[in-house]
């Protein structure tokens, strides 16, 4: 019968290499479409996109694998998480980064500092009296650069977990070298980092 024959031409079709190489050739497209935009603007793009390609697989428990797809939006979630720390935290990174080292798996320690007390409760003075309205600043960016809501909570937790490790080793280089500062009106409780962290649902 017609129907027999039309469902042994399904059999015949390997439906998850059709989808696999449809899925690649989207995510292709969207890398061709993403270089006439730079910086944040391609972020944001990569990202939304990315996630709703995700989503939409996801959403008719389609077999196929997209770990790929799912790597490449973590990837591009740590890049947007990094350039806001940047843009809002740069001189709190780049003091942490040039007085730290990494281990061979990545984990930051204090280096011991050339620098004195003085410059350390500098930063401390900066960041204590902007970490909070700089984060509102960052919060804002996300609700209008992420209109789904999960997206928005993962980028999020990218970047508190990144400037939580800067902070947690910053705090770890005043209890070394610094332990006077541990007093200051300014010094902020790492606890109160962690907080920012999305709670789980």
């Amino acid at each position: 019968t017609i129907r027999s024959h039309h469902e042994d031409a399904l059999k015949a079709i390997d439906i998850d290499t059709h989808l696999r190489n449809l899925m690649m050739g989207m995510v292709n497209l969207l890398d061709k479409m993403g270089t006439t935009l730079s910086g944040e603007d391609k972020m944001c793009f990569l990202i939304n996109n990315y996630e709703l390609i995700n989503t939409t697989l996801q959403r008719y428990d389609v077999s196929i694998d997209t770990e790929y797809l799912e790597r490449l939006l973590e990837n591009e979630a740590e890049k947007y998480g990094e350039s806001q720390l940047i843009k809002y935290f740069a001189k709190f990174l780049l003091f942490v980064r040039s007085h730290s080292v990494k281990d061979k798996s990545g984990k930051l320690s204090p280096a011991r500092p050339s620098c004195n007390a003085q410059t350390v409760e500098e930063i401390l003075r900066n960041f204590s009296t902007t970490w909070e309205h700089n984060f509102r600043d960052i919060d804002e960016n996300i609700i209008k650069n992420f209109p789904n809501y999960t997206m928005g909570r993962l980028v999020v937790k990218k970047l508190v977990t990144n400037l939580y490790i800067h902070y947690d080793v910053f705090v770890d280089m005043i209890n070394l070298y610094f332990k006077e500062l541990r007093n200051s009106p300014h010094f902020v409780p790492l606890f109160k980092i962690k907080e920012l962290l999305p709670s789980s649902e």
